[in-house]
């Protein structure tokens, strides 16, 4: 597992969240509400939804339409090319929405679907694959040779998407791209921005990454008052009141 990957999977490391499905009478709902890991037992460990978990769920859903909700700062790459093959198969329509945000492997999902909806105040990036090698000269260069090669696939789907040509978002990946939900629409990238969807607060840690803007906390609510404090407002309001009322009958 590449170091920055594990390091992705290990800053945000929390419960595992839920993949299940929510059933309609015509839509089928399931979430990558985390990173995206190859087996069940990475997930175990690291935490992640797994190709292993996920694949499966697409394949056998009988509904006519599925929902992919997506709040995922990346993952393996290789497993999200699982995941996206199993939505390109789907009979169905599918539908991805970006609820947060959409990074690195999760992008590689949604561009497999037949429409991506993004809410506005969500993140999307795009960036080259990331591995670890180990070995001598010959070693090294197969894996550069790979790299190229998976590289040049996402691009592809990139440029399949958007309609750019798949040098251009070669050049987007150098730089670890990233993208409002506006950006990304014009981009054209994703279909549609939803003011209606209210993104999900990125309380991502992705310093794993390059660019990554700072994680933003919920924001802190104002103190409700006490019951005190209430009483004394309500004492003030009605002296105030009576102050009023004396004045006025005295003229």
């Amino acid at each position: 597992m590449p170091k920055q990957l594990l390091k992705l999977l290990m800053d945000n490391r929390g419960e595992r969240k839920p993949l299940v499905a929510q059933v309609s009478d015509d839509e089928e709902t399931l979430y990558i509400y985390d990173a995206i890991v190859s087996t069940a037992v990475e997930a175990d460990w690291f935490g992640g939804v797994s190709a292993q978990e996920l694949v499966p769920l697409i394949r056998q859903s009988k509904s006519p339409k599925l929902a992919l909700r997506i709040n995922s700062g990346g993952g393996d790459v290789f497993a999200a090319q699982a995941i996206a093959q199993a939505i390109r198969d789907f009979e169905g329509d599918v539908t991805v929405y970006v609820d947060g945000t959409c990074a690195s492997a999760a992008t590689v999902i949604a561009c497999a679907a037949d429409k991506i909806v993004m809410a506005s105040g969500g993140l999307w990036m795009v960036h080259r694959v990331w591995t670890m090698a180990m070995g001598n000269t010959n070693d090294f260069l197969e894996m550069a040779d790979l790299l190229d090669k998976a590289d040049g696939l996402i691009a592809q789907a990139y440029a399949a998407k958007t309609g750019a040509n798949a040098d251009a978002m070669l050049g987007l990946m150098d730089a670890e791209t990233w993208m409002t939900a506006e950006e990304a629409l014009s981009a054209k990238f994703i279909d549609e921005v939803s003011p209606v969807i209210k993104a999900q607060v990125n309380k991502w840690n992705l310093s794993a990454y390059a660019n990554a803007p700072e994680p933003k906390a919920e924001p802190t609510p104002e103190p409700k008052p006490t019951a005190d404090e209430v009483s004394s407002e309500r004492q003030q309001f009605l002296s105030r009141r009576t102050r009023i009322i004396n004045a006025q009958a005295n003229h």
